[in-house]
This record gives C-alpha cells, structure tokens and sequence, in this order.
C-alpha cells in the first residue's frame, strides 16, 4: 500500500507522518509514506495512493477541491481528513471521504480509521496460484494492479501493471472455471474467448480494440460486443 499525507503545516505533516509509520511498523507492513506540503505539490507530483491523508485549509488548492481532483484519477483511495476546522463536513461526504477528524487528531482514532483502510484495501486482493521455478505458490494480487487475464494452453496469465506476468500452473479446465472469481467481477469485461481486461485500466476504445494502460492492445470479438457497451456505462457513471 501506498500512504499520502499532505499538510501545509510541516511540524503536524511530520507528526501525522510518524503515526502512519507507526501503525504500519506494529502490522508488518513496508507501505510507503510520502508527505506533501501542500494540495498544488501534490497535484504536480500526480502521486498516486490507496490511502491519502488530507489537511483542508491549505494555501492554493484546498483540500476539497484536491480531493475532487483525485477522485477523477482515482475513484477507489481512501480519503482521510485531518482538520481544525469542523465547517467542512459536508463538503468532505460530496468527495466520498472515508472519515473527518479533527486536529489535534487522537492517536487511537487515527488508527481505528487506518485499521478500516486496511480491511477495504484487503478486499480488493485476490490470491492466485502462479509458478515459481519449479513449485506452485499461492500469491496476492491487488485486483487494481490486474490489467487483464489471458488464458493459454491450460494456463492463466495475469498481465499486472508495471509490466509484471504471473503465470499460473497447467490446468486441465475452461477459461471460465480457472478464473471464475475474475468473471465475477463487475471491472472486469470478457471481450474474447480467451480475454479479460479491467476496465479502470482501459485508455481508449477504438472501434473495436481496447487500448489498455499499458499500452497493450485487446480485440473485442463479434460474440462479446456488449463488453463496449458496459464500458460506455462505466465511464458514464
């Protein structure tokens, strides 16, 4: 996981900062924090997270309107407001806040709200059977970081962002039983036979090829047309 704090005042930044380091340090967890100094810094770094931690008054860009702003690339972040002012609330709920708390922010509450982070965060993983050498191993996979599932010669083959494969082991069995639990989800379009893309990773449609953010190209068959139209919907919501 991925942590963004992002306050102009730097002595609370850092305080907040060193809590998150101190939940993560007492779960195990090497996530990386990044601080921020203010909404605009942010913006231009185009950092991406899957928990970020908001002041709202802020010089520039205030938090609300820098939450608008990461909702449009990222619609799945947990957003965490941490603020001395109380008048915002409703503002907060229009950008779907996960909570709203107010300075000095109590340690204990702090982390019952990152606790709630992590629980949503684990839901969005889904653990595959892939090969390593010569074993078969169970990994996770953030559904997120899932671009699209191909199905070859028995094998599933999970093409992840960052230009990552994972190959599954020889399977005698369709398409549809080895990745049931990727056919059941709503993000991800069966386009072929064979293909599954996510789509909050599609770039563009282009008659009837989807342009992925890798770059790779995917062709819709003539049978599985209707995945066009479930993306129109999605990008219309």
């Amino acid at each position: 996981m991925r942590f963004a704090i992002c306050d102009d005042d730097a002595a609370e930044r850092e305080r907040v900062a060193a809590l998150v380091r101190e939940y993560l340090h007492a779960h195990g967890s090497d996530s990386e924090v990044l601080t921020f100094a203010g909404a605009d810094e942010l913006l231009r770094a185009a950092a991406d997270a899957d928990v970020f931690l908001l002041d709202i008054l802020m010089p520039g860009t205030d938090g609300i309107r820098l939450a608008k702003a990461l909702r449009a690339r990222n619609r799945d972040a947990a957003i965490l407001y941490l603020t001395g002012s109380t008048d915002y609330a409703l503002d907060a709920f229009g950008v779907r806040a996960a909570a709203y708390l107010v300075k000095p922010v109590e340690r204990e509450k702090l982390f019952d709200e990152l606790d709630e982070c992590m629980r949503a965060h684990l839901k969005r993983c889904c653990t595959v059977e892939v090969r390593r050498g010569g074993s078969v191993v169970r990994e996770q996979v953030l559904l997120d970081e899932v671009i699209a599932v191909e199905y070859h010669d028995h094998r599933l083959v999970y093409r992840l962002t960052g230009g990552r494969t994972l190959t599954g082991n020889y399977k005698r069995g369709s398409f549809e039983t080895m990745a049931a639990a990727f056919h059941a989800m709503p993000d991800f379009l069966k386009i072929s036979a064979s293909y599954l893309i996510n789509e909050r990773h599609v770039r563009q449609l282009a008659g009837d090829d989807f342009i992925m953010s890798d770059g790779q190209s995917y062709h819709v068959t003539r049978r599985y047309q209707n995945a066009k139209k479930r993306y129109i919907d999605f990008i219309l919501e």
